[in-house]
């Protein structure tokens, strides 16, 4: 897979290993999580709500005959079973898809107090005393940050990241590091 911002593939671009030409493609699906050529992680956002949205459907009947009303309860069953789902490695591809995520903590939370659709994301939230999904993606993030830099100085995955971290050119290369810092204007963080 070659990564570029507007996630073009050229027919010059050619990877090789010996004499054997590698097939080339624009997305690939790896541990679960859509990879795309433009490395933004769109695709894997839609799929993380969708997914997230079916647990919810799953879920519902749980609560529902279990007559389980208690807010609390609720919530944990959501961060068990919902969260898991739609935020699996978010710390990764979720910094810049975090208004798509909300959507599926505000429908589980409209849906469990009857609310409107249309009812204003700040209101349910201060109602609810949910936090944004951003937070828990950016605090899922930062434990991500700290265990690689706690990893030894000859670790293949510090390496990698020191790389991808280092990574910049005239046609701006995204990658996970940089749009976390683009988002929150976080700064760099070293060893």
């Amino acid at each position: 897979m070659i990564f570029r911002k507007d996630g073009r593939i050229s027919s010059t671009d050619i990877l090789v290993w010996g004499n054997e030409v590698i097939e080339t493609v624009k997305t690939y699906t790896y541990l679960g999580v859509v990879f795309s050529s433009n490395s933004l992680f769109t695709q894997q956002a839609k799929l993380a709500k969708e997914k997230g949205k079916k647990a919810i459907n799953n879920i519902w009947s749980v609560l529902v005959k279990g007559r389980i009303h208690e807010p609390d309860s609720r919530m944990k069953i959501f961060n068990a079973m919902v969260d898991s789902t739609t935020l699996y490695a978010a710390a990764i591809w979720g910094s810049c898809h975090t208004a798509l995520l909300e959507e599926v903590q505000q429908y589980f939370l409209k849906k469990s107090y009857k609310l409107p659709k249309t009812a204003p994301q700040y209101f349910v939230r201060l109602e609810t005393g949910c936090n944004h999904v951003k937070l828990k993606v950016f605090a899922n993030l930062i434990k991500f940050w700290i265990r690689i830099l706690n990893k030894p100085e000859n670790s293949i995955v510090k390496a990698s990241y020191y790389s991808i971290r280092g990574i910049k050119s005239k046609h701006e290369i995204y990658n996970w590091s940089w749009q976390a810092r683009i988002q929150e204007n976080l700064p760099v963080l070293t060893r």
